[in-house]
């Protein structure tokens, strides 16, 4: 496997855990029953829709570790998570919570990216 099929599995599994960690915070908050089928109710929708936004990441051929895909990725996680919630879940999509969904994917989805976009950036030396 190359190196770069490597690096956007990685961050996949990141992103997965992102969402993952914004459902579970969630449900904690809100004192929601632990069970898995529940869980994944509200898990599917955020899910699916970062698969469509690991697609249009794809199509586009851009490198999936820059912070601009990842906001390529939390605008399609977001908006499509959020129709999808609302059209076979019935899941609520009041204002409150699609800030809250926007403010943790975005810091997640993109923040995560930042971070090791900074890291991996050589030193620059003065001449």
């Amino acid at each position: 496997m190359h190196r770069p099929r490597i690096a956007a599995l990685v961050a996949a599994a990141i992103d997965l855990a992102i969402i993952v960690a914004f459902i579970v915070a969630g449900r904690d908050e809100h004192n929601s029953a632990a069970d898995g089928t529940s869980f994944a109710q509200v898990a599917a929708p955020f899910v699916v829709a970062a698969v469509l936004g690991w697609v249009v990441v794809g199509i586009q051929r851009a490198d999936p570790l820059t912070p601009s895909a990842g906001a390529r990725i939390w605008v399609v996680t977001l908006v499509a998570g959020m129709v999808l919630r609302r059209v076979f879940t019935d899941g609520g999509t009041a204002i409150a919570f699609v800030g809250v969904a926007a403010g943790f994917l975005g810091l997640g989805l993109i923040g995560w990216r930042a971070v090791w976009r900074a890291w991996r950036r050589e030193p620059t030396t003065a001449q």
